[in-house]
């Protein structure tokens, strides 16, 4: 916002700009392979099913007129489980528009060379940790993805989800090395937290004592120095 002030100096006078970027699904929830006990979107989606050629066209034709900038394929749903996705990166990429690919990592698809980031959450360092996170047994293919992703030249991210289930100092260092022996840029960690409606209603996916976090920051800071 502070970057683009000028962008948006229009709405003081009631008129809305036309959009920098987009956030777009290319499915609904129910449509990913996972079955991430933590995932807000599952409780949250209504069943859509895939994007349909006509609604992307409509999408398109949008990012064309009102000259978008970038357009992050999110993460709510499985965007790479729709099997036209290939097709839709290519025409918002010839639209003139960035693009940047959050995806779970299931299914492997060829990626625009254009393409910013592929943002994998993969949420465990081991086999065992993963099904624990996931609900599935897919370790092995979602590292071989991001390996040919890696490979292909795009950048990217190992990103790690922390709940209770895997929660470990240990969890940070075994992540990094395995990013970086897959050949990943980066590494990413969140701690996973309650969408607004249920805050209060559960307890929370992951506590963290001070203890804890001194051990966080402090494996962050090893990390740092020998896997910059």
């Amino acid at each position: 916002m502070i970057a683009n002030v000028g962008h948006w100096r229009p709405l003081a006078d009631g008129i809305i700009p036309s959009p920098i970027a987009c956030s777009l699904d290319l499915s609904s929830a129910d449509l990913c392979p996972n079955n991430c006990y933590f995932c807000n979107v599952k409780k949250t989606q209504l069943n859509g099913g895939h994007m349909t050629d006509e609604t992307f066209a409509q999408v398109i034709e949008i990012f064309k007129q009102q000259k978008v900038k970038s357009c992050c394929i999110a993460g709510g749903g499985e965007s790479l489980a729709n099997p036209r996705c290939e097709r839709y990166f290519r025409e918002i990429v010839d639209a003139g528009t960035d693009i940047g690919i959050i995806t779970n990592g299931r299914f492997y698809r060829k990626l625009p060379e254009e393409c910013r980031f592929v943002n994998v959450s993969i949420n465990a360092a081991s086999r065992i940790e993963y099904r624990l996170m996931s609900g599935r047994d897919e370790f092995e293919n979602v590292l071989a993805n991001i390996n040919r992703w890696a490979k292909s030249g795009h950048y990217v991210t190992y990103k790690v989800m922390i709940t209770d289930r895997n929660k470990r100092p240990s969890l940070l260092t075994d992540s990094v090395k395995m990013a970086s022996n897959l050949g990943a840029s980066a590494v990413l960690f969140r701690f996973a937290m309650l969408p607004w409606n249920l805050v209060g209603t559960q307890d929370e996916y992951v506590g963290l004592s001070d203890e804890e976090a001194d051990l966080y920051e402090a494996s962050i800071g090893v990390l740092r120095k020998h896997y910059p």
